[in-house]
């Protein structure tokens, strides 16, 4: 998962922020939850996690999280959505200078 917290020039106000949330190189869509599902504001974000059970919830997350991940086959996904993790990658590499 990654999570970016995004803002205009001179923010001074938590109505300019906004939040962009990545799974696997990503973009996750909040379709009915966010006025724009790919990036939720900092105040929709919030309602998010406190009504979506991401925050104190009953479930195992703890012992699913343990678990070791292994990502699926490269193959099974189309050239189309590799080019595109490809691409988000180099981005987060240059930005964050990995």
């Amino acid at each position: 998962m990654h999570i970016e917290l995004h803002s205009t020039t001179g923010c001074d106000t938590i109505d300019c922020y906004w939040v962009e949330v990545y799974s696997n190189m990503k973009p996750l869509d909040f379709v009915g939850v966010c006025a724009n599902p790919r990036k939720c504001t900092y105040s929709e974000f919030q309602d998010v996690l406190k009504t979506r059970s991401f925050v104190q919830t009953s479930s195992h997350y703890e012992v699913e999280c343990s678990e070791t991940w292994s990502p699926p086959g490269f193959s099974a996904i189309t050239p189309i959505e590799q080019q595109l993790i490809k691409e988000r990658a180099s981005h987060f590499v240059q930005k964050y200078r990995l």
